[in-house]
């Protein structure tokens, strides 16, 4: 790898056949990496992040995660590697048990799309500051011992259409949707929010016009699902409410006409009728 000077492009499905990630720090003309980690028949050691990867400048994309269910592949500090400092990054997929550390704190303005899972942070999502990136996705999956601390509308920029927070080996139900704040999200086509959010749901949600997808499922939700103004998410085609604590429909969905399926099993105190208009629309397929 250290004498390919031009290589502009690196994928790679790695079963930790004595692949050096390090290597990839001598090609200065990358602008797409893609290494996929899978199962080892061997006994080799998982593959160590390497903090030179900050000198990759003309790097766009960099996707480093493990494959399906299999938890190995990168170990080390996250913050290990100055992040900020990879001027044309905007695609960064990151992933695997062994991964640690604190959440880094600035990222390039480039980013677009940030993308971690399988590891554990020792940071709270309070005490970053990517406000400053081009951030139009978020997704954190499976993260460990992720804290908030404080209203992540002050963290996560404005602009951004997707956002992904599913817990792990968490304290779960840490927060309330209103402490999200969405009506600083205009933008947001995509909402899933799993396994850390107890209360209501927040009032300000029907501000979101351009929803597709509200995924809450796994939460500690209840309350009415009509305290906020359905009619006024015109776009909406999914929504995922299952495994809560609804007590009853009231009006909610009653004047949906794009909604296309509706989750809600296993929210053992539902009560009323399922809404009419549902079953009546063309649209709606699956309950």
């Amino acid at each position: 790898m250290a004498n390919y000077a031009n290589l502009t492009r690196f994928t790679a499905t790695s079963n930790l056949w004595n692949f050096n990630i390090t290597d990839l720090c001598y090609t200065p003309k990358l602008i797409y990496v893609s290494v996929t980690f899978q199962n080892s028949t061997t006994s080799s050691a998982p593959v160590p992040l390497p903090p030179c990867l900050s000198n990759l400048q003309a790097l766009a994309t960099l996707i480093l995660n493990p494959s399906g269910s299999y938890t190995g592949g990168l170990t080390g500090a996250i913050d290990g590697v100055n992040w900020n400092a990879m001027s044309s990054l905007q695609t960064l997929e990151l992933g695997g048990a062994g991964l640690n550390g604190n959440l880094p704190l600035k990222l390039p303005s480039s980013l677009t799309s940030l993308t971690i899972n399988l590891m554990t942070v020792t940071s709270s999502l309070s005490s970053v500051n990517w406000t400053t990136t081009s951030l139009t996705s978020l997704q954190m999956v499976s993260v460990n011992n992720l804290q908030f601390g404080d209203t992540p509308s002050n963290v996560i920029p404005a602009n951004v259409t997707t956002l992904t927070i599913i817990s792990n080996v968490m304290t779960p139900y840490v927060i309330s949707m209103s402490m999200f704040q969405l009506a600083s999200f205009p933008r947001l086509q995509s909402l899933k929010l799993q396994g850390i959010l107890t209360g209501s749901l927040s009032s300000d949600l029907y501000t979101l016009t351009s929803l597709s997808l509200i995924d809450l499922s796994y939460n500690n939700l209840g309350g009415a699902l009509d305290i906020i103004n359905w009619a006024r998410l015109t776009n909406l085609a999914y929504v995922i409410m299952q495994r809560n604590n609804f007590t009853s429909f009231g009006s909610a969905f009653s004047n949906t006409p794009r909604l296309q399926q509706l989750w809600i099993s296993a929210n053992p105190n539902l009560a009323g009728s399922f809404p009419e208009y549902l079953l009546q629309s063309s649209t709606f397929n699956r309950l």
